[in-house]
């Protein structure tokens, strides 16, 4: 059996002794996460430029004089001749014509960002999170190595992104069933990366069963175990993330660390010099 506050105290322990380079991985976690998501989230920022910035009682008709809007009349007049401009708008071929290429552009260039976006999370994502699980289970006990991180790469990389991928199917189709039944597979598959950072090998019913087994009566208190960093993440929001990065996120990295070692039957000795 495993307590939150004996795998806290080991982590903490971990981060004392391995400070800067927990804080230099969980970084780069942030930036191939964000990279995943961040072009699509360009396209999201662009449009959201258009958002009014305020509101006043002016505005501009089609012929680029401003309309006093003064009441609710004001307003549905100057409505119905947007709506009317829009429509004889519609009604030439020329602006049909592009609209239909703008529309058909947008959405060529979206699916494109998408697809790029997954084939990234897929392809250097999840073999960068599976070294860095691997940096901080391995670094519990001593000093940590940077080149853990590569061990996604360096080790059977297509056995891990296939497992990793499948992960993240099982975990998507679960979701499908209404949001608790994605959360639950989640948890069963949380072991998983760190499993294969200590086996790149290991083929993928194997990964799966030895996961499951792991966390067989865990899901609720590793879930548990998550939400007592919901007041470190709060407090993490009003330093701009500054805290997530550079305390809150090592430190969450290597509790989850100290779990899967403890569901493997390690114990956690004091580390020398930490306490």
């Amino acid at each position: 059996m495993w307590t939150r506050k004996e795998l806290k105290t080991r982590a903490k322990q971990a981060l004392k002794l391995n400070y800067w380079k927990a804080v230099l991985i969980g970084f780069i976690l942030i930036l191939v996460g964000g990279a995943a998501g961040g072009v699509s989230g360009s396209f999201s920022g662009a449009s959201s430029s258009l958002s009014f910035s305020g509101f006043n009682n002016e505005s501009v008709d089609g012929s680029g004089e401003v309309v006093k809007i003064n009441s609710l009349d004001d307003l549905k007049e100057f409505l119905n001749s947007s709506l009317d401009e829009f429509k004889e708008s519609f009604s030439d071929p020329e602006f049909k014509k592009f609209f239909t290429i703008f529309l058909i552009s947008m959405a060529v260039i979206i699916c494109v960002v998408s697809i790029l976006a997954i084939l990234f999370s897929i392809f250097v994502t999840n073999p960068v999170t599976v070294g860095a699980q691997h940096f901080f289970s391995r670094s519990l006990n001593e000093e940590g190595d940077l080149n853990h991180l590569a061990r996604g790469f360096k080790g059977n990389y297509k056995n891990v992104v296939k497992i990793m991928f499948l992960v993240g199917l099982k975990t998507f189709l679960w979701s499908l069933l209404f949001i608790i039944p994605g959360i639950i597979a989640s948890y069963r598959y949380l072991m998983i990366p760190y499993i294969l950072g200590d086996n790149p090998d290991i083929s993928t019913k194997d990964a799966f069963e030895l996961s499951k087994r792991m966390m067989d009566g865990n899901k609720w208190k590793a879930f548990v175990l998550g939400l007592s960093f919901i007041l470190w993440n709060i407090l993490s929001v009003f330093t701009c993330g500054l805290l997530s990065i550079f305390y809150v996120m090592p430190y969450q990295y290597y509790t989850f660390a100290a779990l899967y070692r403890r569901l493997k039957g390690e114990e956690m000795p004091v580390i020398e010099g930490t306490v």
